[in-house]
């Protein structure tokens, strides 16, 4: 069977969503000494939507326990009850200062997705909507998971919320860049009944709101029927 990646990438192409590959557009993107300015992944509707696509495959675990282990020898507590492989939630729910230990867990356990997928994905797109001048374009961004299992939807979408909400020192949003994020996950966790959630989450600074949810809607839709596999919650 073809990989998610692979899957998503013949739908966009085949559907009638006016959908051009980045890829396939040297020209557009050809810099005046004659190398390449960086690239989104896709556009869509006459180049009225950009897509960005990132698909999640390191499992943060093994270096998740590792700085966990360390984090024993400054905090009494945590070297008297860890015994691994104790979850995580059970961790942090017996830790007397269960609140500032759980921002400081998640911090650590999702800063690789906040920097190398998040915070570069809003840049991406930025960059592409300035240097094209597409001023009016919806930009999205498309992440996939297909085998990371520690990163179930229940928590990747509060975290993708986190993200499109925190703020830089001088207050100006850290993913100003992302109007719109879709998760499509199909790890075994996620998996339910031969349903996989695919989550749509709009940014609060998103403009047209109304038109990014109709048109999203739709390509679940279609993109179910074209996998050949219900969707579980969108």
């Amino acid at each position: 069977m073809k990989s998610l990646e692979e899957r998503l990438h013949e739908f966009i192409l085949q559907s009638n969503i006016g959908a051009e590959d980045a890829d396939d557009l040297d020209e557009l993107f050809k810099k005046a000494g004659g190398t390449q300015h960086s690239r989104p992944d896709y556009f869509l509707r006459g180049r009225s939507v950009i897509i960005e696509k990132k698909t999640l495959t390191k499992d943060p675990t093994e270096s998740f326990n590792a700085w966990l282990n360390d984090l024993t020898k400054n905090d009494p507590w945590l070297s008297a009850s860890w015994i691994f492989p104790t979850s995580v939630e059970q961790i942090i729910s017996a830790h007397p200062e269960k609140e500032k230990f759980r921002s400081i867990l998640v911090n650590r356990l999702y800063r690789g997705f906040r920097n190398e997928i998040m915070k570069k994905a809003s840049d991406q797109l930025l960059t592409t909507q300035r240097l094209l001048s597409l001023d009016n374009a919806v930009k999205g961004l498309f992440i996939l998971n297909e085998k990371v299992e520690p990163f179930e939807t229940s928590i990747l979408v509060k975290e993708i919320e986190t993200n499109l909400t925190r703020k830089k020192t001088g207050g100006e949003l850290e993913c100003l860049g992302i109007d719109f994020v879709m998760l499509i996950s199909e790890t075994v966790k996620d998996t339910k009944d031969g349903r996989y959630p695919c989550s749509l989450i709009i940014s609060d600074h998103a403009r047209n709101k109304e038109v990014i949810l109709f048109h999203m809607r739709d390509f679940i839709i279609k993109w179910s029927a074209f996998n050949e596999r219900p969707i579980l919650s969108f």
